[in-house]
């Protein structure tokens, strides 16, 4: 079972770094003086433009200086209320420095007026498969020489955008060596689809596999639906809470495959991000399963991660993880696992 997990890890790998072979720049931006830029239109947040060129590297523009915006893939403009708007932009010349900055988005529906500040984010939409990507990936050792324990980590985080949904995956690989003693390895691989609804509600599906040599998990694998809402959604902040039910099936190092257990679930995920040199990021996730087929079973997992750019596209960050299982299906006493790492990378 290591073997499949090791095989749809590489294949996860591989899926994301072709990304880098395909990214696509045709966004212009003109400039209040006349100078045109042309690049990707990574987002829009709070008021700055983030784009991506192949001659400056990631540049951040203010709304303020930036006279017209000519994408031929057209944005997804996500305001505040929950509206999610597909269309062109302009922005009208603002008469005095009181007066409110406004941003006008022509759509098939057609044409509506907004204040600025109302704009929670944009994405490119409507261009090409790996328009929509959003990558990092982190690598991360640690030792202590006094135990000669040795850990190596492996990140990858990926998110692809839609004006109706929004796919997520997260893989986490991490190996410990010491003298003496057995290797031991924790490798998991995240996937999350978030449909949205009207009202800032969303509906999920959801799926992972796990492997964790603490917890006595040769492979664990799990299948979920879910519903959910967004009550915090503004440019640097983004809560939502969420309930489910799941399905998963696990073998054990004894090779004894358990019967599949049916779960409910709930979930709370937190994301903060501060646009503005030094970019800072960070994720808080939380997971309850408690079993409906193995009443009194009680799982639960917990990620923080925290992100700082030291220089343009460069990051270091740390990580902290919990697995909590009330009955583990092996390796009795092995309630939880937690950890901590550090880890440095790129993001795309």
């Amino acid at each position: 079972m290591k073997n499949l997990l090791s095989q749809t890890i590489m294949l996860f790998c591989l899926w994301c770094f072709a990304a880098l072979a395909w990214a696509d720049k045709t966004d212009i931006i003109i400039l209040n003086n006349g100078d045109r830029i042309t690049g990707e239109v990574k987002n829009l947040i709070a008021g700055q433009l983030e784009l991506k060129t192949d001659y400056m590297g990631t540049v951040f523009i203010d709304w303020e200086n930036i006279r017209d915006l000519i994408s031929q893939t057209g944005q997804q403009i996500e305001l505040s209320d929950g509206q999610r708007i597909v269309g062109s932009l302009d922005k009208p010349k603002v008469g005095s420095p009181d007066e409110k900055e406004v941003i006008i988005i022509r759509s098939d529906k057609g044409q509506k007026e907004v204040d600025s500040a109302d704009v929670v984010r944009m994405y490119p939409v409507g261009g090409g498969f790996w328009d929509r990507m959003d990558l990092s990936f982190s690598l991360g050792f640690d030792y202590d020489k006094s135990s000669s324990v040795a850990k190596y980590n492996l990140g990858i985080d990926a998110s692809y955008r839609d004006p109706e949904f929004i796919t997520m995956g997260k893989l986490s690989s991490e190996l410990t060596t010491q003298n003496q003693v057995g290797n031991t390895s924790r490798n998991v691989l995240n996937l999350n689809h978030m449909s949205f609804l009207e009202k800032k509600r969303y509906r999920s599906y959801f799926g992972s596999m796990e492997q964790n040599d603490q917890l006595g998990v040769d492979l664990r694998t799990l299948l979920g639906v879910g519903y959910g809402w967004v009550p915090v959604s503004t440019g640097r902040n983004w809560l939502t809470l969420g309930v489910g039910l799941a399905a998963n099936h696990e073998r054990p190092f004894d090779g004894s495959d358990t019967d599949v257990n049916f779960e409910a679930v709930g979930t709370i995920r937190y994301q903060y991000y501060k646009h503005s040199i030094p970019e800072r990021t960070l994720n808080v996730y939380f997971q309850v399963y408690p079993s409906i087929t193995q009443f009194g079973r009680v799982r639960a997992d917990f990620t923080f991660d925290a992100k700082w750019e030291v220089i343009r596209d460069f990051f270091v960050g740390m990580e902290i993880y919990s697995s909590y299982d009330g009955e583990p299906a092996a390796l009795e006493g092995a309630e939880i696992d937690y950890g901590f790492r550090t880890m440095v990378g790129l993001k795309f």
